[in-house]
């Protein structure tokens, strides 16, 4: 069996290779992460859109609900900017009220 070395008792150029493989396998997380936290919202933000096309109020509220508590938790994450976090809602919020009001 091989034997493991600790990090401090490689070479420089063990340790670069270590690191650098380190930081791939953490960047793959992290996309992965993002790229669901993503879908998410597009698929909270087509079920919106449907309900609201549809005229059924109290799904497009609820919905409306999720889709903010999923971006405002994707804006505090760093997966978007909390600018465009509030313009989605904003263009939501904006929607509804278009809705309620005809």
């Amino acid at each position: 069996m091989a034997e493991l070395k600790r990090v401090k008792d490689r070479d420089p150029e063990e340790r670069l290779a270590w690191r650098r493989a380190l930081l791939k396998r953490k960047g793959e997380r992290k996309r992965d992460h993002n790229r669901l936290v993503r879908v998410r919202i597009a698929s909270l933000k087509r079920t919106f859109r449907k309900a609201h096309v549809a005229g059924d109020e109290s799904k497009s509220t609820e919905t409306l609900k999720n889709l903010y508590k999923s971006l405002d938790k994707a804006a505090k994450s760093g997966v978007i900017h909390k600018r465009t976090a509030a313009r989605r809602k904003s263009r939501a919020a904006r929607l509804l009220r278009k809705n309620q009001a005809t």
